[in-house]
């Protein structure tokens, strides 16, 4: 018998690793500008953005593992991961859609570590959604 805190502390997992990519993203782009400026273009900033890719990569693996093996298939758990991979997605394309004063560091690229991670917690929220066994 699964345990019912599986959920929440998938979600939980879900919003750490949104946050972590969101976090990193900031760090690599603060990174990048300091190095062009201090460095005059030096590609200094490449192994700690490496590094990053690296541990987020390790993270949403454990996530999965998690998610796969531990976590009961809810139908309401995968549609939160379904909005919250898609909100995170696109979430530059509404703000800049509704408003124009958005700086570039909140912004979200498509080849960005968020972006990344938001379309993995989509993705695994659709196939939670369609497969076949759920609870409640």
């Amino acid at each position: 018998m699964k345990k019912p805190y599986t959920s929440v502390v998938s979600l939980l997992g879900m919003f750490f690793i949104l946050s972590v990519a969101i976090g990193l993203e900031n760090w690599i782009y603060n990174l990048r500008k300091v190095s062009q400026i201090e460095f005059s273009g030096a590609l200094s900033w490449l192994v700690p953005a490496n590094i990053a890719t690296l541990l987020m990569a390790g993270l949403l693996l454990v996530w999965l593992w998690f998610v796969y093996n531990k976590d009961q298939n809810i139908r309401s758990v995968a549609i939160i991961y379904v909005l919250a991979g898609l909100g995170f997605l696109f979430y530059s394309v509404f703000v800049i859609a509704f408003t124009l004063n958005l700086p570039i560091q909140l912004m979200r690229f498509p080849n960005s570590l968020s972006a990344f991670v938001s379309a993995v917690v989509a993705v695994v929220g659709l196939q939670k959604l369609f497969s076949g066994k759920t609870t409640s």
